[in-house]
């Protein structure tokens, strides 16, 4: 159990909660830290101290969707967010941006300038917000970028897809800090439209779970956060092949089928989840969601 990390487990305070309020802590984000995720995080760790040169090294953490990357991409954030400087107010040592949804020069700039919150007119020429941000990123000393749902890239010419990656790089390379890339399986074939962003970019992966005592670690960690006054034995059969089965090995899916499933228990006044709580949540796994929409189209 060494390797997880609880943070914001349950409380006796929280056990004794009106019920809404009870409710909302059962919603309420919960960080797991899990080995492989641990190792995501201290690669990113590293990269953060890493050396200004000419040539930063970047990561590109690859897993399936709804498998905790932005969960983890957002912990690393939180906890490098600000940077207390002697004389100095804090800086934003680390800067969190989403992928614009098409790979655009000029709506990646704007995205940056946006989670800035700084004033910016987004019909500018490319040049004039580059120049904009980067004025903004180096009186900030941001450190690290982390650009999730990079994958989006794909949804542009193979022209754009390039213009976009050698906009990555040249970042990169003025401003010497690292960026973290994210997104889907589909993020390699990003990288590997270009030798030197495959290079540069070094793949990390978040792989699904295994139905075994990892999974099993996984399950005892979010029954201690969850607050309810029985328990629910969730790492032990049948709760565990069940589980494991609607979520399909997929972390994001497991948060929330004990999400709503701890909700139905304490609505209910079960108190613990069991068989009965499943089976009324009516849950329909990640690759049969997928079909449906396949379907319906």
């Amino acid at each position: 159990m060494s390797n997880y990390l609880h943070l914001h487990p349950r409380t006796e305070l929280e056990l004794e909660l009106p019920l809404p309020e009870r409710i909302k802590a059962i919603r309420s984000a919960r960080w797991i830290g899990y080995p492989a995720a641990k190792g995501v995080l201290d690669r990113m760790n590293e990269l953060f101290e890493f050396p200004q040169t000419h040539r930063m090294p970047c990561l590109l953490l690859v897993g399936d969707s709804n498998n905790g990357k932005t969960m983890l991409l957002r912990h690393f954030f939180k906890q490098h967010k600000f940077q207390e400087m002697p004389g100095q107010s804090a800086t934003l040592s680390a800067l969190y941006v989403q992928c614009p949804a098409s790979p655009d020069e000029r709506d990646l700039y704007s995205s940056i300038l946006e989670r800035l919150r700084l004033p910016h007119n987004r019909n500018s020429r490319g040049h004039i917000l580059r120049a904009q941000l980067e004025k903004a990123m180096r009186m900030l000393s941001v450190r690290m970028m982390v650009l999730d749902e990079v994958h989006n890239v794909l949804v542009g010419t193979p022209i754009k897809q390039k213009q976009f990656l050698n906009t990555l790089k040249y970042l990169s390379n003025e401003l010497q800090i690292p960026i973290v890339a994210a997104g889907t399986k589909d993020a390699l074939q990003v990288t590997r439209t270009d030798d030197q962003i495959a290079n540069r970019f070094e793949p990390m992966f978040l792989p699904t779970w295994k139905l075994d005592n990892e999974f099993r670690r996984l399950l005892v960690s979010f029954e201690m956060m969850l607050p309810l006054r029985q328990p629910s034995k969730l790492s032990q059969e049948p709760l565990l092949g069940r589980i494991y089965m609607m979520s399909e090995g997929l972390i994001g899916e497991v948060s929330m089928i004990l999400v709503r499933a701890g909700v139905t228990a304490v609505q209910n006044k079960e108190e613990c989840i069991t068989s009965a709580t499943l089976d009324v949540l009516r849950w329909m796994p990640p690759s049969e969601r997928r079909g449906e929409a396949i379907f319906a189209k």
